[in-house]
């Protein structure tokens, strides 16, 4: 019985493995009979177009704008979507408890190591003075003590000992005024007071924003770039950034470009310093970003409204020759292409510098057609 079962299930599957088989091959038959309808149709397709050229060439005039080829700059830009940002952009905290006490004002420019503001010391001030007055009595002694030690008067431990009281005040002195400089709030570095948190008599604490200070005189571009562009895009490449809030366009270079891709958007990021001299761009403002990965000053270009794609893929356009006066032949012109842009292409071969192709009117021209302008 057994036997039995596994010979059914064998039949089954070599059935099976026949039909699939079977299933490819008719397929594969039917797209090599569509590919062949598809020849045949394209060369329908060209002979009708040639009876048209023969019978347009007499007959028919159509009218078109023309466009001379001239030699001119070419840009290829990648655009991308920004923010305006600055390392120098803190939140401020106070190192030490009190009520404290502002020396500017919100939209202050300020230098680096100014004092902004001073913080209660809580009567440290007074003990500071207290501890000099007992340093100065006790350098007094240890001086006296020095001289004394040194003209064989006295006992060396009272000299030991005037002088462990005067390094003891000292070390005082240093204490009291390391916690006296934690009262005062200094700018890390040159800007413009963004934000006051706290107002003057108002208690602060450590762990406690009191002050938002921000530069606006280091500002840089950053943006991620898909992957794709990576050998495309280098340290110093030119970059266009357009400020539309501003209605301004400036200049900029890449000046960093991370060194991995990130694993869940497949970009890399860049960064480009700008300018910031009348201090009117602010950081986190919005820009878009124009990276000229390739650029041509004398290229052959043509308008990208005069390019058409036969059934092949081919590009092409029409040229127009025999022109007298108003009137020319058009010409189907087969062309390699190189990089385009949102209104341009760069033509490689097929055109040359005063060549007249059609740059609009061309969808019903046919080849060797009559056209006039």
């Amino acid at each position: 019985m057994n036997k039995l079962v596994l010979i059914l299930l064998l039949a089954c599957l070599f059935s099976s493995c026949d039909q699939g088989d079977n299933e490819l091959k008719e397929l594969k038959s039917k797209r090599a009979e569509l590919n062949k309808k598809i020849g045949e149709m394209n060369l329908e397709l060209d002979s009708i177009n040639s009876k048209l050229s023969r019978i347009q060439k007499i007959d028919v005039q159509e009218s078109i704008i023309p466009y001379t080829i001239v030699a001119q700059p070419f840009q290829h830009t990648i655009s991308l979507q920004s923010n305006i940002s600055t390392e120098q952009d803190v939140i401020l905290y106070p190192e030490y408890a009190g009520s404290i006490t502002w020396n500017v004002k919100e939209g202050q420019r300020v230098y680096k190591g100014q004092i902004l503001g001073s913080i209660n010391d809580g009567g440290m001030s007074s003990q500071l003075q207290q501890v000099t007055i007992q340093a100065e009595l006790a350098k007094a002694s240890f001086e006296k003590q020095a001289r004394l030690w040194k003209e064989n008067i006295g006992s060396e431990i009272q000299y030991l000992q005037a002088k462990t009281t005067y390094d003891a005040s000292l070390k005082s002195i240093s204490a009291i005024q390391s916690q006296l400089s934690r009262t005062k709030v200094k700018a890390p570095f040159s800007g413009t007071i963004d934000n006051l948190f706290m107002q003057s008599g108002q208690a602060v604490a450590p762990g406690v924003p009191i002050a938002k200070l921000v530069s606006l005189g280091n500002l840089k571009v950053t943006a991620d770039v898909s992957e794709q562009y990576m050998s495309r895009i280098k340290v110093g490449t030119l970059a266009n950034i357009e400020l539309a809030s501003l209605n301004k366009n400036i200049q900029g270079r890449v000046a960093r470009l991370s060194n991995s891709i990130n694993p869940n958007n497949r970009t890399f990021s860049l960064e480009i310093p700008i300018s910031n001299a009348d201090n009117q761009i602010k950081p986190n403002m919005s820009a878009k970003v124009n990276l000229i990965d390739y650029q041509n000053l004398n290229a052959i270009t043509i308008p990208n409204s005069s390019i058409q794609t036969n059934a092949a893929g081919d590009k092409y356009v029409y040229t127009i020759s025999n022109i007298n006066k108003k009137t020319g032949k058009a010409t189907k012109t087969i062309l390699k292409l190189g990089e385009s842009n949102s209104e341009y292409s760069e033509v490689l071969s097929g055109l040359k510098i005063g060549d007249v192709i059609i740059k609009e009117g061309s969808k019903s021209v046919v080849d060797k057609s009559l056209v006039n302008f």
